[in-house]
């Protein structure tokens, strides 16, 4: 259970849903503060982002139009863990207790409801693996050391 912000915090606490309800209304983009995101995070077009509890590891790029969060059949409450350096192209939908490996590449539309082994290219609906040992390097931009 979580531990409640002393009394002191409440403005930023305030502050800060304020901030994200702005954020919310004008870009159309939802990232829950029970999220866990790792450093280095790149939204590339932030319209449309639905972002709930899960966790995302460093230097990952997410395009306009993801959602990233619990299914709702078969009574999985589960939520992704993305790792590190992953692409997430535009329009993709990620859902489920699965894990994307590090360095995987989410083509544009792909409906991604099962685990993605590292470096994998996955594109489709449902999402499959195309390519096994897919180099997203040059994909990523920045990277945060």
């Amino acid at each position: 259970m979580r531990a409640r912000a002393p009394l002191a915090a409440l403005p930023l606490v305030i502050l800060h849903r304020v901030w994200n309800r702005w954020t919310t209304h004008v870009d159309h983009c939802d990232i829950s503060p029970k999220a866990d995101i790792g450093p280095g995070l790149l939204l590339m077009h932030r319209h449309g982002v639905i972002i709930g509890g899960a966790k995302i590891g460093r230097n990952v790029v997410i395009h306009q139009n993801v959602t990233i969060g619990q299914r709702a059949s078969r009574g999985d409450q589960g939520l992704p863990e993305i790792g590190d350096s992953v692409w997430i192209g535009p329009g993709a939908t990620i859902v489920g207790a699965i894990r994307v490996g590090n360095g995987a590449t989410i083509s544009a539309g792909t409906v991604l409801s099962r685990d993605v082994p590292p470096r994998a290219l996955v594109a489709g609906v449902p999402g499959r693996v195309v390519t096994q040992d897919y180099d997203n390097r040059e994909m990523l931009g920045h990277v945060v050391a």
